[in-house]
């Protein structure tokens, strides 16, 4: 099988997780039923992270202390 995730494998997913093959497998097919969803929640935590990296510079100086 081809690589998915990260370049690994689904075996190699499960060993890197200490999970089994099959949980592997329904998680996969979770996310080829819910991709669309997926992948844009997926998008947006990623804009949200950059957001928040790219104003750090800015709140460097400023406690988050009150």
């Amino acid at each position: 099988m081809a690589n998915i995730f990260h370049n690994r494998s689904p075996c190699q997913i499960a060993s890197d997780y200490s999970i089994s093959l099959a949980q592997v497998h329904a998680a996969l097919a979770y996310y080829y039923q819910h991709k669309d969803t997926l992948d844009t929640d997926i998008r947006q935590q990623l804009e949200t992270a950059r957001q928040f990296k790219d104003n750090a510079g800015d709140n460097r100086k400023t406690s988050l202390l009150p």
